[in-house]
């Protein structure tokens, strides 16, 4: 996988001056609701890093810090709530300790460290929450060849979730078996759990990747075992590390979303706009693509999960001409359905805890703001 060019991005950053917007987020009533979640006004916007903000990905609150993943810099950052200052950032790019090839996601899997993972060196590095380095470890492959793609919390460890890449795959739409295994926070063998469908990706001829409009495969651990859901349904279930079911998360009735032609159109339009500084010949390539792929005939249910306290907080599967994410959030306790966030235009959620939410906005030119928004209960 190659880094993508920050050219672009930087001369907009340099060009263009940023207008910070205060929005309240809209809260969607439950039927038989217990309990009433208000997202209100913004508390905190800012766009410093050691570099511009760019591929800003996974976020975590604790206490009064936030800390974000910037993969664009190969770096893990620390602000301090609720003024938004910058008060610490480590790592770059490299192979060495503290050093990122492609962080994407960082949890506090216990009560004082930070475990952030790289994919491109199947690596944990662990932080105390000052950022100062603890150490890191390799993921180990499986014997069978099964490389890991991803970790997660887990319930006195961390769970991994394993593809084999050397499967031989007709050319369309297909979804590969994951293999999920526990692995101890310091590191180590690790001890396999049971198999779960991973995201739906499709072979061309030439290229492999993840489907557009494709299903996900959702793993979150949360503090008794781990939640799965394969996107056939609006429903995730809840595993112990036995592998029994202890409690279901759905929206009962919902039905899934069909993908219309003007949905097509508008994002054939889009991915086109994409193709076009690499002249006409990559163009006409995304045109025979674009009229040769298999499209789903409905949307996945949800795209993602976050633990929040005592919640399980999902987001809906965000169309291309949605204006914005929708969450739903679920008691962990019993599974009841608590209530519905929508959150601003061009905002993506991150991270939530009791009192504030964080994400990303981005604008039309495609600079990354980082903003947290108050949370009323």
């Amino acid at each position: 996988m190659s880094r993508p060019d920050r050219s672009s991005f930087v001369s907009a950053w340099t060009k263009s001056a940023l207008t910070l917007l205060l929005v309240v987020v809209v809260t969607v009533p439950v039927a038989g609701a217990q309990e009433r979640v208000t997202v209100g006004p913004l508390v905190a916007s800012f766009t410093d890093g050691s570099e511009p903000l760019h591929l800003v990905e996974s976020m975590l609150l604790v206490g009064n810090f936030l800390y974000v993943v910037h993969r664009g810099a190969s770096e893990v950052l620390r602000y301090s709530l609720p003024g938004g200052e910058l008060e610490r950032a480590t790592g770059r790019r490299g192979e060495g300790p503290g050093e990122f090839s492609w962080p994407t996601w960082l949890g506090a899997c216990d009560d004082e460290r930070l475990f952030v993972w790289d994919g491109m060196p199947d690596r944990v590095t662990v932080y105390d929450h000052d950022l100062t380095l603890v150490r890191t470890f390799v993921v180990p492959q499986l014997a069978s060849g099964g490389r890991p793609v991803q970790v997660r919390c887990a319930p006195n460890g961390l769970v991994a979730t394993y593809d084999n890449f050397v499967m031989e795959i007709p050319e369309g739409p297909y979804r590969r078996e994951h293999q999920l295994a526990l692995l101890p926070l310091e590191g180590g063998e690790p001890e396999m759990l049971w198999r779960v469908r991973g995201d739906e990706r499709y072979r061309y001829s030439t290229s492999d990747g993840l489907r557009t409009f494709g299903k996900v495969q959702v793993v979150v651990g949360t503090p008794s075992g781990v939640v799965l859901g394969d996107a056939d349904s609006w429903r995730l279930l809840e595993h112990d590390l036995e592998g029994e079911v202890v409690t279901t998360y759905a929206l009962r009735g919902e039905q899934l979303r069909p993908i219309t032609r003007s949905d097509l159109e508008a994002w054939w339009a889009y991915d086109l706009t994409k193709a076009e500084p690499y002249g006409e010949e990559v163009v006409g390539n995304r045109r025979r693509s674009q009229r040769e792929t298999q499209y789903p005939e409905y949307y996945p249910p949800y795209a993602e999960a976050l633990v929040v306290g005592e919640e399980l907080w999902v987001q809906r599967y965000q169309a291309f001409t949605d204006p914005a994410q929708r969450w739903e959030v679920f008691a962990l306790s019993g599974g009841a359905h608590l209530a519905s966030l929508e959150t601003p235009r061009g905002f993506a959620l991150r991270a939530a805890g009791d009192s504030l939410i964080a994400g990303v906005h981005t604008d039309a030119l495609d600079v990354e703001t980082i903003q947290v928004y108050r949370l009323v209960r």
